[in-house]
């Protein structure tokens, strides 16, 4: 299915996003908002297993209430239960919906799709480790602009958080920092000492890069002290002048 498709066919508030066997980890993400969204003891059912009514509620070995006793409440609660099951029967396609044609409860049939897709904790761990060593190789490609990095950044990390690997903000905008080519030194360095690291946003770094990426497209010289645009090639020379003028451009907007 293409990306257009999947998008219309998940874009609904009222839908539970659909799955057909194609980028498990961003249909993962999308399918917990949604049941999040649905209520508030939907998500723990994924979680925990199906609400069971017992006769204490803070015993777990007592003896289940029976159906005749519920209050209307406990019967809007045990609900929920077929009402998840439900969403994730209509966000599946017929191919997985047959690989999960015999769990009997919500949390059975998400740890079954969990399992198949994400494999057993071994192949998790494998995964993870993979992940953290193209994590910590990420490097910037010559010609590839900061926001296609960025992209590619970003489908890193959010897969390592899918499989429970989360890295921090500043985590990010170090790696960020490091992973940009040499022709971008002076103006990580030039963030660098304009800026506390510790509390760097990270949309705040790549809106700065991206000011940076712009000033080179269009350069501007100083000529009898009057800013001029020229479509020649800047100097290196003119480099560390020119990322500190962006950055202070950038500092002073914000």
């Amino acid at each position: 299915m293409s990306k257009d498709m999947y998008i219309a066919e998940g874009g609904s508030t009222y839908r539970p996003p659909f799955f057909d066997d194609s980028d498990y980890y961003f249909w993962k993400r999308k399918m917990q908002l949604f049941l999040k969204s649905q209520d508030t003891d939907m998500w723990r059912i994924m979680t925990d297993g199906d609400f069971i009514l017992r006769m204490d509620q803070n015993d777990s070995t007592s003896a289940e209430k029976k159906e005749a006793y519920w209050t209307t409440e406990e019967k809007t609660k045990v609900l929920l239960n077929s009402k998840a099951q439900l969403f994730l029967s209509c966000a599946l396609s017929r191919e997985e919906c047959e690989r999960v044609d015999e769990c009997k409860t919500a949390k059975v049939v998400w740890d079954t799709l969990q399992t198949h897709h994400e494999g057993t904790s071994h192949v998790k761990e494998t995964r993870i480790d993979i992940g953290i060593r193209k994590f910590e190789l990420f490097e910037m490609n010559e010609g590839e602009t900061i926001d296609e990095m960025y992209s590619r950044f970003t489908t890193i990390v959010n897969e390592m958080r899918s499989l429970g690997k989360a890295y921090s903000v500043q985590d990010r905008v170090r790696k960020i920092m490091r992973c940009l080519p040499i022709i971008w030194r002076p103006m990580v360095t030039a963030i660098s000492q304009a800026k506390n690291l510790d509390v760097l946003g990270l949309e705040e770094l790549i809106g700065t890069l991206r000011a940076h990426e712009v000033s080179k497209k269009f350069p501007f010289k100083k000529k009898s002290m009057m800013a001029t645009w020229d479509d020649s090639d800047e100097s290196e020379t003119d480099e560390p002048e020119e990322a500190n003028l962006c950055l202070m451009a950038n500092i002073e907007d914000t």
